[in-house]
């Protein structure tokens, strides 16, 4: 389960199920959030060149509660501290482009 605040209040909560696909061999996961969209992703992860963790790269496809299509690429860095940063890149609401999310620090209450 997640939710995400902003200093307003609760913006959106939901659930994502992360799991491995043995048939692809791939880590795919399906978010459903409290509008009613949801998603499904597949997982890659990448190398880093800085000596830091690796970091994920989840491609994302779904749909709005209105039946729009999205995209996205959420970007999953490690922190360390049991931490990570997520920023959400390349995202598409229908045939439009969306700005890029900003990194944000993500923590386990």
């Amino acid at each position: 389960a997640f939710t995400v605040s902003t200093e307003d209040g609760i913006d959106l909560s939901g659930m994502q199920i992360i799991g491995w696909d043995a048939v692809d061999e791939k880590i795919r996961s399906w978010t459903f959030d409290s509008d009613g969209g949801f998603a499904n992703g597949v997982w890659s992860q990448q190398e880093s060149k800085s000596g830091k963790p690796a970091s994920w790269h989840v491609r994302k496809k779904g749909k709005t509660a209105m039946g729009e299509t999205t995209s996205a690429v959420n970007v999953i860095r490690p922190q360390g501290d049991g931490s990570f940063t997520l920023q959400s890149v390349q995202r598409t609401l229908g045939n439009r482009m969306l700005p890029n999310v900003d990194e944000v620090v993500v923590r386990r209450q």
